[in-house]
C-alpha cells in the first residue's frame, strides 16, 4: 500500500502515505526479513515517500535490519531487492548489497532465470557481485537459456562481462539467444550487447553487424548513453552498415546538452 499512495498525486494520498510509514516504523521490530525487504521495494517505488523524512527514516531502519537479517532471506527474496538497492546506491543500498549478494549465490537454482539476471546486473553495477555469484549466474544462463526474457540476455551479457565467464558461454548461448530477439531489442538493449561482448573481449563482426544492421533504424530512439557506446563499439563493422555511424553522429548533435562529461569524453574520442 506505501508503493500505491506513493504513487498517487493527490495530497489525501501522499498524508496517508506518510502517516502508514510512521505505523510501519513502530512495528519494525515485529517484522520478518521478508516482509521487510517487501517494505522496501515497495518504499523505493515512490520517490516522493522515500525522500519524505518519514520515509527516510523508515529507509534507513529496514536497510539495518536487512543487513543484520541477511541470512533469513529466502535467495528468491534476496534476488528481489536488488533492483532497490540499484535505486539506494547512495542511501546505504551499496552496503546492503554485498550481503545480498552472497545470500543470492547461495540458492540460484531456485530462483528464475529472469530474476538471477536481473540481480547479477544490479549487483555487477553496484560492483559488488562476487565470483561466485558470477559463476552461478554463468551455470544458470547455460541450463535455462532456453527460459531467457529479451532483457534478461542483455542482463546476463552485462554481468558476465565483467566476470571470467567462458568465451563459449557468449558464442554458444549469449551469441545464439540474442539473434533469435534481434527485432525485439531497443537502442540501449543493442548497444548494451555489443559493449558487453567487447568488454568480454569476444569477436564477432558478423554479429556485430547484425546488431548494427538492427540499431540503424532505430537511431531517432537513441538517447546519451547509446551515442556514447555506439560510436566506439559499432567502428569495427562501419564498412558494413555504412550508413550507421554518420546517423549516430547527427543524432548526437542533437543531445549535447544531456551528455554527462564521461559520455561526452567518451563520444569525442
Amino acid at each position: 500500500r506505501i508503493g500505491i499512495l506513493g504513487s498517487s498525486a493527490s495530497a489525501a494520498a501522499g498524508a496517508a502515505g506518510n502517516a502508514l510509514i510512521r505505523a510501519t516504523a513502530d512495528k519494525l521490530p515485529e517484522l520478518r526479513a521478508g516482509q521487510a525487504g517487501l517494505l522496501l521495494r515497495s518504499l523505493v517505488s515512490s520517490p516522493e515517500l522515500l525522500n519524505s523524512k518519514a520515509g527516510s527514516s523508515l529507509r534507513d531502519g529496514l536497510v539495518a535490519m536487512l543487513e543484520l537479517r541477511t541470512q533469513e532471506l529466502e535467495p528468491a527474496e534476496a534476488a528481489g531487492l536488488v533492483p532497490a538497492l540499484v535505486k539506494l546506491r547512495a542511501n546505504g543500498g551499496t552496503q546492503l548489497a554485498e550481503s545480498i549478494s552472497r545470500r543470492v549465490s547461495e540458492g540460484t537454482s531456485a530462483i528464475p532465470a529472469q530474476e538471477v539476471a536481473a540481480a547479477a546486473a544490479g549487483l555487477t553495477a553496484l560492483r559488488v557481485a562476487s565470483p561466485k555469484l558470477l559463476e552461478q549466474a554463468e551455470k544458470v544462463l547455460k541450463q535455462r537459456v532456453h527460459l531467457c526474457t529479451p532483457r534478461a540476455v542483455v542482463q546476463f551479457a552485462a554481468a558476465l562481462s565483467e566476470g571470467a565467464a567462458e568465451h563459449e558461454t557468449f558464442r554458444d548461448y549469449l551469441m545464439p539467444a540474442a539473434r533469435s530477439f534481434i527485432s525485439d531489442f531497443g537502442p540501449r538493449d543493442l548497444c548494451s550487447l555489443a559493449e558487453a561482448f567487447s568488454k568480454a573481449s569476444v569477436s564477432d563482426p558478423d554479429f556485430l553487424a547484425d546488431l548494427a544492421h538492427s540499431l540503424q533504424p532505430k537511431v531517432g530512439d537513441m538517447g546519451a548513453h547509446e551515442v556514447s557506446v555506439a560510436l566506439s563499439v559499432f567502428s569495427p563493422v562501419a564498412y558494413a552498415v555504412p550508413q550507421l555511424l554518420p546517423a549516430v553522429a547527427d543524432r548526437t548533435k542533437g543531445l549535447v546538452d544531456e551528455l554527462s562529461p564521461k559520455q561526452l569524453a567518451h563520444t569525442m574520442w
